[in-house]
């Protein structure tokens, strides 16, 4: 098992042409969405937001913020991932004492 992880993570590809007219449909938007909800975080809380820029000339205009890289017009929609750097609600962090009595860890 640890091979076969260690080859998934090591496997890379970057995409560097793209068809614009391939677009994804709502569906495929939200098995990405939940899926990178699932995502783990250090926070554990997964504090995400998604939007998806289709529109050819906003995407034109925020070229530059990925460092003029022409994927970013030349694909039919981009993903953007919006992190919050301070979740409003924070959980209270368990003590160890907490922890060990949870009924998960028996």
């Amino acid at each position: 098992m640890k091979d076969q992880l260690i080859q998934a993570l090591e496997w890379r590809y970057a995409t560097k042409k793209f068809d614009a007219t391939q677009q994804l449909d709502a569906n495929d938007k939200e098995t990405i969405e939940r899926v990178l909800q699932l995502t783990p975080t250090s926070y554990g809380l997964q504090p995400l937001h998604f939007i998806w820029i289709e529109d050819g000339a906003l995407r034109e205009q925020i070229k530059t913020l990925a460092w003029n890289q022409q994927q970013i017009v030349d694909a039919a929609s981009v993903l953007v991932l919006c992190a919050k750097k301070r979740p409003r609600h924070h959980l209270p962090r368990p003590t160890c004492r907490q922890h060990a009595r949870h009924p998960r860890n028996g």
